[in-house]
């Protein structure tokens, strides 16, 4: 009988929302969110989830603009707690270790230096809606 490897990897697709860069002592460290839908009864519903990425990947993530289409691949990690009401509560992460820019938001009048002539690279977001986010 062939061993069954467990392997924890999360590809996911959507959409940047408010990546957060911040240094701790000699770590640099961005937290947010992606932003994916998903279809519940015939209309798409929009989901989140939280990430953290470390180091050049942190620098790379925080530069990115705002809403921007990307991918992340990382592995999940869950963290559990008991809040100040005694209710516990558990919170699902993504621990990115890739980090690819697929699309920068339709409204951005990107001219920063840093992207020097590099075009994003355009690929479909699977089941996203043609309207905009109202956020």
């Amino acid at each position: 009988m062939s061993e069954i490897k467990s392997e924890n990897k999360l590809v996911l697709t959507g959409k940047l929302i408010n990546p957060k860069f911040k240094t701790y002592g000699n770590v640099d460290v961005c937290n947010g969110s992606v932003l994916f839908y998903r279809k519940r009864k015939g209309e798409f519903v929009s989901n989140f989830i939280t990430f953290s990425a470390f180091k050049n990947l942190a620098k790379e993530i925080s530069n990115t603009e705002n809403k921007s289409k990307i991918r992340m691949v990382g592995k999940i990690s869950q963290n559990s707690w008991i809040d100040k009401d005694g209710n516990k509560q558990n919170k699902i992460n993504l621990d990115v270790n890739e980090f690819e820019l697929l699309e920068a938001p339709k409204e951005s009048s990107n001219t920063n230096a840093d992207n020097g002539n590099q075009q994003p690279k355009s690929v479909p977001v699977e089941n996203e809606p043609d309207e905009e986010v109202p956020f």
